[in-house]
């Protein structure tokens, strides 16, 4: 049978009368919650217990839960046997049994839904794959692969080789400070990028996973509390168990987008290690899904086992969210150790006082690198920062305190590696207007003098700085 996580209200009064009804029962009276019980204590006084709603009795509505002699009509006092329960009579077993069932299930009822992380993780996405040229990347079947940007790619590759065949002090100083950097740049922007999308899509499963896991637990538990038997321990149905799949879902998404070995070798980084270690952070897989059973000869042993089971369940969400966090950790460590290669320095080209050798180019060349090739590289750029910029927020990761790490789990770390990724993705887009706007005046200006190309330079750089304060770039 599938239990549903949206009937967990349901299945919480299910569970409640089935205990009721079942203590009641074990104590050998007949009757239900809604009809009241009729039986015998301990010296053989037929007892009549009213139903625990209340019923009318003729025309006389008679509170729930009162014991009365079956034969005068007179009150009697009926205290529990066997001892050792939670609860001595019927005021307060139904007491402890609705306090214990609300209790349980108070926080989990009010889980992360999965469908509100759809928005950010696709804008992540768009992220990743406009800034990634390097590899495809293997998804898994909870998340589909990450293609690199073909377009992106071919570009950057033409405009190496294009400012590669040119000559002159500002040709060199371009191909060193842009084209020379640009491949390690975007390798380190975007295997930040993909870790935050692999890390987000993993959240995203372990909620999916987790709600299964709750419902399974209530839908279950009614199911056990209904066939407890008095048997002892384990004296219920047989196979009212419950899987508890979470651990290993962060690993199962992200995994296979946090592989950076391309990383280290475009950048020349020691970075392996750090993207080895990461990906040991995640909970692997286990062979089997943890199971807990449910069942118990007495209802209140099937609550015990109940709560065990969604602890168990919580240390799991817990582990899952740690591995974020540790993930996260160790790439902001990275980025503030290596931020150099996170960005590109302004290219001399644009602030060159020395007037280097401007004419040694191939003017149409140097147009089409300018105006087509860097002029597609910078819509990259701009989608990549909006999606990255548009991926933010709480909302989705917001839960009860009790539940994983905290009230948003491992949100404000992963959201610190998305702000000090941010920027870099924002100042790649505003250099790459900067630089190509200056290649497109180099071309446009070809055989004016020096002087005249740096007069139109410097005058071009600044109405794209201030556009780009305008921006927010």
């Amino acid at each position: 049978m599938g239990y549903s996580y949206d009937s967990i209200p349901t299945y919480q009064g299910e569970l409640y009368e089935a205990c009721v009804n079942k203590t009641m029962e074990l104590l050998n009276f007949q009757g239900s919650i809604h009809t009241g019980w009729e039986g015998m204590n301990q010296v053989g006084t037929p007892l009549k217990i009213t139903a625990i709603g209340g019923a009318y009795e003729g025309s006389v509505f008679v509170s729930g839960g009162q014991v009365t002699n079956a034969i005068t009509g007179a009150q009697e006092l009926y205290v529990f046997s066997p001892q050792g329960l939670p609860f001595d009579d019927v005021a307060s077993m139904v007491k402890w049994y609705g306090d214990t069932i609300n209790s349980m299930f108070v926080d989990w009822t009010s889980l992360p839904d999965p469908d509100d992380f759809a928005g950010p993780i696709a804008q992540l996405r768009t992220a990743a794959e406009k800034l990634t040229i390097d590899d495809d990347f293997g998804g898994s079947k909870y998340a589909a692969p990450l293609g690199r940007n073909k377009e992106l790619d071919g570009n950057v590759t033409s405009i190496t080789d294009k400012i590669g065949n040119m000559s002159g002090l500002a040709m060199n100083t371009f191909g060193n400070e842009w084209c020379n950097q640009l491949p390690k740049t975007l390798a380190c922007q975007a295997t930040v990028v993909r870790t935050l999308y692999g890390t987000i899509a993993g959240e995203k499963e372990v909620w999916t996973r987790a709600k299964q896991v709750v419902a399974d637990i209530a839908g279950k538990g009614v199911e056990a509390a209904k066939s407890a038997n008095g048997q002892g321990p384990g004296g219920g149905l047989d196979g009212l168990d419950v899987l508890l799949s979470v651990a290993g879902a962060v690993a199962l998404i992200a995994a296979p987008f946090t592989d950076g070995a391309s990383l280290a070798v475009v950048g020349g980084l020691n970075a392996i290690g750090v993207i080895a270690q990461t990906s040991a952070d995640f909970v692997p897989e286990p062979a089997e899904p943890e199971k807990k059973g449910l069942d118990s000869g007495h209802p209140v042993g099937v609550l015990y086992n109940m709560q065990e089971a969604l602890d168990a369940l919580n240390t799991q969400i817990s582990n899952e969210e740690k591995g974020i966090q540790k993930a996260m950790g160790k790439y902001l460590s990275f980025i503030g150790a290596n931020s150099d290669s996170f960005a590109i320095k302004t290219p001399d080209l644009i602030y060159d006082d020395n007037k280097g050798d401007y004419l040694a180019i191939n003017k149409f060349d140097l147009h089409q690198v300018a105006t087509e090739w860097m002029r597609e590289n910078g819509e990259c750029y701009a989608a990549a920062s909006t999606a990255l910029d548009s991926a933010d927020g709480s909302g989705p990761w917001s839960r009860p305190g009790s539940i994983g790490v905290g009230a948003t789990g491992p949100y404000p770390d992963w959201s610190k590696l998305r702000n000090d990724v941010s920027p870099y993705v924002a100042r790649l887009y505003t250099q790459n207007e900067q630089s190509r706007a200056a290649l497109a005046i180099v071309a446009r200006d070809f055989g004016r003098t020096d002087d005249q190309i740096e007069t139109d330079l410097q005058a071009q750089t600044a109405k794209i700085e201030a556009a780009g304060r305008t921006a927010g770039h």
